[in-house]
């Protein structure tokens, strides 16, 4: 029949009619021709996922296992650290509930995981790092050491041997008559000799060997010594004043201390250091921080001039020299004009000593060390505390000039009278002590 009469029978439009005629010319054709054998082929659009996720799960096994290879290595880098330090090793981080590294086994609920020995990380750690060295050149880094260093410090860590060994090789004890020999020749030459000469002058003992034994033997010189020294202490602040001058460039610095504590009443900068100079300089200390029983220095002349007995009697303050050509009399002052000379090396202008710089390290060593000599106070803080000693003056001065006046009468010099007669007084009130192999201030 035609298109319009099947279209008239189905009541439908001739149009749709017509497609309907198309569809099932196509549909006879596809069916008679030749079908290719095998499986329906595959979208190209599902090849291309199934493409992406065998990527993707190659790229995340490949990140799971660096991951695990930088755990290792951060607790090998970990233990290196703690051993550093002197630590005791730490437990595994696979016991950690944040760990990265997934069980081994599922434990069952009535007992506890068992973490993963912290030996079995270590020995992992060092054996990537002998295949992969490129792992473990980051650690290196984070360390501050060579790659060779890691390995090595790592494989010590597993054998349980020290990190870090003493160079060189182990000296052993030379013969005893021989290392006998080195400590009498160290002993009565006092200390002189070095070690090679030592080794050369006995046969047995190595350089290194002789080294030590020196060492020894000065040691014990040196404890002999201080053990035969006398110690003087006095007992309270402001009983005796030193005072000293001090070579600048240019100029001079005129110094006064306490010597009960290492407080520095004055320092003065003076271009030259004569009568006239000294005697200024001590009269203004003693107005401004009161006078002293005693004033010690040394035997220069111009603290014996006039002017400045003039200034003492002024204040009715003993005069105190010290032997001639006897420095140690005076030790006290010159300690503390070295540690003069230590802070202003490092001003700013070392070739110009100026007022203002004596006056800003007076300050800084009065009140800002605090020593272990005074209980861990500052000397301004001491100094504070002082009291005043001119109820007691006039019977002092009365018993130091009765003193020296009879031992002058005895036949001794004027001057080893006047020191012998204030060691006493002072001895005597207390305000001095000597101790451990007691030596007068004269000797």
């Amino acid at each position: 029949m035609t298109i319009s009469f099947a279209a008239e029978k189905l009541e439908i439009a001739r149009v749709n009619m017509q497609t309907l005629v198309h569809r099932a010319e196509a549909a006879i054709i596809a069916s008679l021709q030749p079908r290719p054998t095998g499986p329906t082929p595959m979208p190209e659009s599902e090849k291309k996922l199934r493409a992406r996720v065998e990527q993707l799960e190659k790229e995340n096994a490949k990140l799971n296992k660096q991951l695990l290879a930088a755990d290792d290595m951060m607790m090998a880098a970990g233990e290196i650290i703690r051993s550093l330090r002197g630590l005791p090793p730490a437990t595994s981080r696979t016991s950690s509930p944040r760990s990265k590294r997934s069980p081994q086994k599922l434990p069952s609920s009535d007992e506890d995981p068992e973490p993963e020995p912290t030996q079995t990380i270590l020995r992992r750690a060092l054996e990537r790092l002998t295949t992969k060295r490129h792992d473990g050149s980051r650690i290196a880094r984070v360390l501050g050491v060579g790659l060779r260093t890691l390995r090595r410090w790592l494989s010590r860590i597993v054998e349980g041997a020290p990190l870090i060994r003493q160079r060189g090789g182990t000296r052993l004890p030379g013969p005893p008559a021989s290392e006998q020999c080195v400590r009498e020749t160290v002993a009565d030459l006092h200390g002189l000799p070095g070690a090679a000469s030592l080794a050369r002058s006995v046969v047995g003992v190595s350089r290194r060997r002789a080294a030590e034994l020196k060492h020894e033997v000065v040691s014990a010189m040196e404890r002999e010594r201080k053990k035969a020294c006398a110690h003087v202490e006095i007992s309270e602040p402001g009983v005796v004043r030193a005072f000293d001058a001090m070579h600048l460039v240019p100029g001079f610095a005129l110094n006064a201390a306490d010597a009960c504590v290492p407080y520095r009443t004055s320092c003065v900068h003076a271009d030259a250091y004569d009568a006239d100079r000294v005697a200024e300089v001590l009269d203004r200390d003693f107005q401004l921080h009161g006078a002293p029983l005693v004033l010690r220095d040394d035997c220069a002349r111009c603290h014996t001039a006039p002017v400045v007995m003039s200034v003492l009697q002024k204040h009715r303050v003993a005069l105190l020299q010290s032997p001639p050509y006897y420095p140690q009399y005076n030790g006290q002052h010159e300690r503390q004009n070295r540690e003069h000379r230590a802070w202003l090396a490092w001003t700013e202008s070392p070739q110009q000593r100026t007022q203002s710089q004596l006056d800003a390290m007076k300050s800084a060593l009065n009140a800002r060390w605090l020593r272990p000599t005074l209980r861990w106070h500052s000397a301004a803080q001491l100094w504070e505390r002082r009291r005043s000693f001119d109820d007691e003056r006039s019977s002092f001065l009365d018993e130091t000039d009765e003193r020296a006046a009879h031992l002058r009468d005895r036949g001794l010099d004027q001057r080893l009278a006047t020191r012998l007669a204030i060691e006493q007084a002072l001895t005597q009130r207390g305000y001095l002590r000597v101790t451990l192999g007691r030596q007068t201030l004269c000797e």
